[in-house]
């Protein structure tokens, strides 16, 4: 992993007020605002022309009711006027009847339809219909009048009256026609102008809508894209620095810029970046600590396994020793069968007592050379056994040193740990054993030692047969039961030393195990260096 002297670009760690811009929210919420307030002008305008052209569609309507009207009125005083004559042609008193209660209905009608029409028209329109609406009431007056004559049947069968009035009649009948006319141009005028500010109205809402629609579009379009091209350069630069930190460059960092969301991330992946970099530097040191601790762990493992097979093989030199100890034993205890057999034999025979008590001398120094040498076998058999304990304890020692360095080592020295763990028990069993082994030792020297005092009064005893004859047979007697403990405590001695043999032998399978569990530590160790080889060609790819 390598280091470079500065990034390329330092994180800002102040910015200054000219710099820091609203947020993205902030400046997404103004664009949004932009667009519904031109949603909302154009809105209002649309709803005015809807406003103005509702306006002229009511006065359409009042138009079209008022030329309506003014055809109602038309017929209906045509029907009027019909209902006048039909009195004056006609004898038929029904019809006469009818024609009166005709000129009735029809006079409501006619009036109704003027009261209505007065009450929908404007200005002059509205002049004219009152004028229209008394010359109306006049009409049907002199109509009701000449009705009135016609029935007079009686004092006046010829209808003179009724045809005198009738003129009067006919000329308000005819003023009233010929006002109709004018009521229709003037509705027809009213309709006509209410068409024309409907497509006004409506003509000037679409531009209106058109062109506010037009500038809210060019507004809009303005501030996006003012934030599209501010956040689009910026983002672009973000997109960079996340892919040279994709490459590996660690020493990269991004400028933040204005405080909003994209300044917030950069600011947050250039902590990121410190963190992560300062976390590589550790991994760096580490590999760096972990291949120094596994090549350390390799020199102890090779250490360990030397001194392992040294106990091994001077627990087969111990083991063989022992052996031969119990070979010399078991000579010592056949040589005291002989003692025993001569002494009976110097019990049966006392004329050759003093060749026998040569023997006994010469079989009693012989005895006496093999308890010292079995002495001096049982001293070098303790400093072997001191060696061995030496060495247990120096592999425990090793053991936890190589525990602690599987410690540091992490992950990676779990298995180690175990071996470690394990060839540390070895160490403390290899410990017992040979505390074991110097017990049965130390009791062997005892035993030689009184074995060596036996031997030294068995020698008394000979001089004291070569010197007084006269008390062999007290001698031989006494000399029997102190041959007799003699060959007992030989026989001890003997099992004792298979004891020691036994031990030995067992103490060497284990400083065996000790020498294949030095090998396993070895390749773990290997193993461990390797993975620090590893990890270490995996973090030159980066650069901090």
């Amino acid at each position: 992993m390598t280091s470079s002297p500065a990034p390329a670009a330092a994180p800002a760690t102040a910015v200054p007020a000219a710099r820091r811009a609203t947020s993205i929210s902030a400046r997404l919420l103004v664009l949004a605002a932009t667009g519904v307030a031109g949603v909302v002008v154009v809105g209002l305008i649309g709803l005015q022309g809807l406003d103005r052209q509702g306006t002229a569609q009511t006065a359409l309507v009042r138009a079209d009711r008022a030329a309506a009207l003014a055809e109602t009125v038309d017929a209906r005083q045509a029907k009027l006027r019909g209902d006048v004559v039909v009195p004056l042609v006609t004898d038929d008193v029904k019809q006469r009847a009818a024609a009166i209660a005709a000129l009735g209905a029809d006079a409501t009608q006619l009036r109704d339809a003027l009261r209505q029409l007065e009450g929908s028209s404007t200005g002059s329109t509205r002049q004219q219909t009152t004028q229209l609406l008394a010359q109306t009431e006049q009409l049907v007056t002199l109509a009701q009048r000449v009705v009135s004559l016609a029935n007079l049947q009686v004092t006046d069968p010829q209808q003179v009256a009724a045809r005198k009035a009738l003129p009067a009649f006919t000329t308000q009948a005819d003023a009233v026609s010929g006002a109709v006319p004018a009521l229709r141009e003037a509705a027809s005028a009213a309709r006509q102008a209410a068409l024309d500010e409907a497509a006004g109205a409506r003509s000037a809402a679409l531009w209106q809508t058109a062109i506010a629609a037009l500038l809210a579009a060019a507004v809009l379009a303005g501030v996006s894209l003012t934030l599209r091209r501010s956040l689009r350069r910026r983002l672009q630069a973000t997109v960079g620095l996340l892919r040279e930190v994709a490459d590996g460059r660690l020493d990269r960092r991004g400028d933040v810029g204005a405080q909003d969301e994209v300044g917030q991330m950069v600011s947050s992946l250039n902590t990121a970046l410190d963190h992560l970099s300062r976390l590589m530097s550790q991994v760096a040191r580490a590999s760096d600590d972990m291949a120094a601790s596994a090549r350390d762990l390799t020199q102890v493992s090779g250490s360990l396994e030397s001194r392992a097979g040294t106990s091994a093989a001077q627990a087969a030199a111990g083991s063989a020793a022992s052996e031969e100890i119990s070979v010399t034993i078991r000579s010592v205890a056949d040589s005291s069968g002989e003692m025993s057999r001569a002494i009976e034999q110097i019990a049966a025979a006392t004329e050759e007592a003093s060749t026998v008590a040569a023997d006994a001398v010469r079989a009693a120094e012989a005895a006496t050379r093999t308890v010292a040498g079995l002495a001096q076998s049982s001293a070098e058999i303790g400093d072997i056994v001191r060696v061995i304990t030496s060495i247990a304890e120096q592999t425990n020692l090793l053991a936890l040193n190589a525990t602690i360095e599987a410690a540091r080592a992490g992950e990676y020295g779990k298995g180690f740990a175990v071996v470690a763990t394990e060839v540390k028990e070895l160490a403390t069993e290899s410990a017992r054993t040979s505390e074991g082994i110097v017990a049965k030792v130390a009791a062997a020297q005892q035993d030689a030692t009184a074995a060596s005092a036996a031997i030294t009064q068995i020698s008394d005893v000979v001089d004291r047969i070569s010197a007084l004859q006269a008390t062999i047979a007290s001698a031989v007697e006494e000399q029997t039961a102190t041959t007799r403990e003699m060959v007992r405590n030989i026989d001890e001695i003997a099992n004792g030393s298979v004891d020691v043999t036994r031990t030995i032998s067992a103490m060497a399978s284990e400083a065996d195990l000790a020498t294949g569990d030095a090998g396993t530590a070895a390749a773990t160790a290997q193993r461990v260096a390797s993975a620090a080889a590893s990890l270490e060609t995996e973090l030159k790819k980066f650069t901090v």
